[in-house]
């Protein structure tokens, strides 16, 4: 009987020991399985970070590249004459969008290219962007255009008033200092003085005059009053021109 319950006591330590041991093995079980799956939790959130930094990364290195922005490249206005370009904003000749740049502005020029444009160039400058043309555009800036020298303006000449065609024109010599009178068709015309050093005199003699000449009626002339010698005989006609010489 005491064998009996010997053997049932040594039975149910054993019993009690093996309990108490399963009991701390179930408890670091559950922690190790907590401790993984926070250990997962923490590498899908590093995971997630590295994805985004290298999103990121990836959309800097693309703003960094030369493709995703425009080339800017310095150019200037030239070969232009002087006269400078319109705007434009569309690559054709009559697309102007008002103002001009002279020659010489310094302008950017756009990575910009279309099928229809060839020849031609967006480029942003003073006040907008414009289309020009490629051949109006060069690396280095034109030297600047000398003004030529203003030149003074010719000193107008004296006007000549035009003759009336209706008018005789009669001049010659006559003693100088002289009162020389004309007559035509024995109707007094006009009176000269000569001059008092060369003798020289003139007169028009027309319609307009007191004899109101006609076609072919002779000339008379006096000197200070007296019937004067003629080197020629005149008779009047209208824009003729006559010259004769007078003496007492």
């Amino acid at each position: 009987m005491r064998w009996i319950v010997f053997v049932s006591l040594i039975l149910g330590a054993g019993c009690s020991a093996a309990a108490t041991a399963e009991q701390p093995s179930t408890e670091q079980s559950a922690t190790a399985s907590e401790a993984r799956a926070l250990a997962a939790a923490a590498g899908a959130a590093v995971h997630v970070d590295l994805v985004e930094l290298e999103a990121n990364l990836v959309t800097f290195a693309a703003r960094l590249s030369p493709a995703a922005a425009p080339t800017l490249v310095v150019r200037y206005i030239a070969n232009t004459g002087g006269s400078g370009v319109a705007r434009r904003d569309a690559c054709e000749q009559g697309a102007r969008s008002g103002g001009a740049w002279a020659e010489g502005t310094q302008v950017r020029k756009l990575d910009a290219r279309g099928a229809s444009c060839v020849g031609w160039s967006l480029v942003a400058g003073p006040g907008e962007q414009s289309w020009v043309r490629d051949e109006y555009l060069s690396t280095e800036r034109p030297p600047a255009r000398v003004a030529a020298p203003s030149q003074p303006a010719p000193a107008p000449h004296p006007a000549i008033p035009p003759r009336d065609q209706s008018q005789m024109f009669v001049f010659g010599t006559a003693p100088p200092g002289s009162f020389v009178a004309v007559y035509v068709g024995n109707r007094f015309c006009e009176a000269a003085l000569a001059d008092p050093v060369v003798g020289l005199w003139g007169t028009d003699i027309g319609p307009g005059d007191l004899c109101d000449p006609r076609l072919g009626e002779p000339f008379v002339f006096a000197i200070d009053g007296s019937l004067a010698h003629a080197s020629a005989a005149l008779t009047w006609a209208p824009s003729a021109t006559a010259e004769v010489a007078l003496t007492p």
